[in-house]
């Protein structure tokens, strides 16, 4: 999300802006799989264009991603990843990762970010039959900094 405005605009009778361009490439090599995608979604009200490059190695226990705003002046932007409720979430103590536990197996998986500032906030699960809290990873750049953020999460123990 860029500046807190959506790639598509939601209205009562349906979608308004939205992106027009749309790319994505899949390649996959010994069992590992790549995913390069982008859109312009963000054309129109900023002059960017949201790039996304996906890794998922073949045990399925790495998982890395980039993500990038082209545009010709720095946009603040996040990245959310909304969790499910019975997933708790906490922040490492260097501010640079978050331990995610599953509640039934006890195991865990951690995500890492580099170039962008990684928090808790809370979010709202609509899964259900009804509404539940739940947490969302925010990974927050800035428009003076990076325009590239580049994320991990792995299997732990």
């Amino acid at each position: 999300m860029i500046a807190d405005t959506s790639s598509s605009e939601l209205k009562p009778v349906g979608l308004g802006r939205r992106p027009e361009k749309v790319v994505a490439q899949r390649q996959e090599a010994n069992g590992a799989h790549w995913l390069e995608a982008s859109h312009d979604g963000w054309k129109k009200p900023f002059g960017a264009i949201h790039r996304r490059r996906l890794y998922l190695a073949e045990s399925g226990e790495d998982i890395r991603g980039e993500d990038a705003v082209e545009a010709s002046t720095g946009q603040p932007y996040t990245v959310r990843f909304h969790l499910h409720p019975a997933v708790s979430a906490s922040l490492q103590q260097d501010g640079e990762g978050v331990l995610l536990r599953l509640p039934a197996t006890g195991g865990g998986w951690r995500l890492r970010a580099e170039g962008a500032k990684i928090t808790l906030e809370e979010s709202v699960y609509l899964g259900g039959a009804e509404p539940r809290r739940s947490e969302q990873v925010v990974l927050t750049g800035f428009a003076d900094g990076a325009q590239q953020v580049k994320w991990a999460i792995t299997k732990v123990g």
